[in-house]
């Protein structure tokens, strides 16, 4: 697999981008990326899957925890993302941000 279709699996599965918004900052034309999802079509299975399985346990503790400190749903929302990224990177899973 290559850099470029790491980052796609990134954006499109981890951080749920659409098409136009990946083609902008990969700057790559929709021809050269959409085989990418047929092509990549196990990793996406794998990566979605332990996205949903971290989500569903986290939000619910993340909910609990801003309850209790009545943080903003901004807040709550930068704090999932995050969470989340360093999460995938346990995987061996890049994550750029």
């Amino acid at each position: 697999m290559t850099d470029k279709q790491k980052e796609f699996l990134q954006l499109a599965v981890i951080d749920r981008l659409t098409y136009s918004e990946i083609e902008k900052r990969m700057e790559i034309s929709r021809s050269e990326s959409a085989p990418w999802w047929d092509e990549l079509k196990d990793k996406r299975a794998y990566l979605t899957s332990i996205r949903d399985k971290w989500l569903k346990k986290n939000v619910k503790k993340l909910i609990l925890k801003t309850s209790e400190t009545g943080m903003s749903p901004q807040t709550k929302s930068a704090i999932t993302a995050k969470s989340r990224k360093k999460r995938l990177n346990i995987y061996g899973i890049n994550t750029h941000n």
